[in-house]
């Protein structure tokens, strides 16, 4: 049961990313065992998309994030495309230590919220190497600065000023809401 559920979250997130890339990508979805942390692929040609989908029922911690770096870091040293960004998608979200973790990243890493029957992701998180290579397609709408902070606040609830300003620096330099 959790591996059929596993694989409908798969197909569900290659569908919104391929409606969302149009048809200027090559959407797959390639995970099960030995996919070496690859769930969906894009193919944009001269950018590749390499996305991991957790489908838990929680909160995804650092842990998930340390993977989806491995397997970025896989896909660019065998990858015809040199640019490679890595998205974890997940329905419910992400920890404070998560989101740390992939703004601290040195590869272009982002964190996608997508709930399972929703057309468009909720959010997107990008660290800064990705938030240069996202493909126009995927912005709908940037952030202003207010909404940043909120988004900060969101991500650090119970973070005291020093914590939210460790974020600010670390990286976490937009969101991206489809949803208006």
């Amino acid at each position: 049961m959790a591996v059929a559920k596993g694989m409908r979250y798969e197909v569900h997130v290659a569908r919104v990313l391929e409606s969302m890339l149009g048809a200027a990508a090559l959407v797959v979805r390639c995970g099960g065992a030995n996919d070496r942390g690859v769930d969906v692929l894009a193919d944009l040609g001269d950018m590749s998309i390499v996305v991991q989908c957790k489908n838990f029922g929680k909160r995804l911690g650092p842990q998930f994030v340390r993977e989806l770096e491995a397997s970025v870091a896989d896909a660019q040293s065998s990858a015809a495309s040199w640019q490679t960004l890595g998205l974890l998608a997940s329905p419910e979200g992400f920890t404070k230590q998560a989101h740390l973790r992939a703004m601290a990243a040195a590869q272009p890493l982002g964190l996608v919220v997508l709930r399972e029957g929703d057309a468009l992701p909720s959010s997107l998180v990008l660290n800064a190497p990705a938030h240069m290579r996202l493909p126009q397609q995927l912005t709908v709408a940037r952030a202003t600065h207010e909404e940043q902070c909120t988004a900060r606040r969101a991500v650090f609830p119970d973070a005291s000023e020093a914590v939210g300003a460790t974020a600010a620096a670390s990286g976490l330099v937009s969101l991206h809401c489809w949803r208006a």
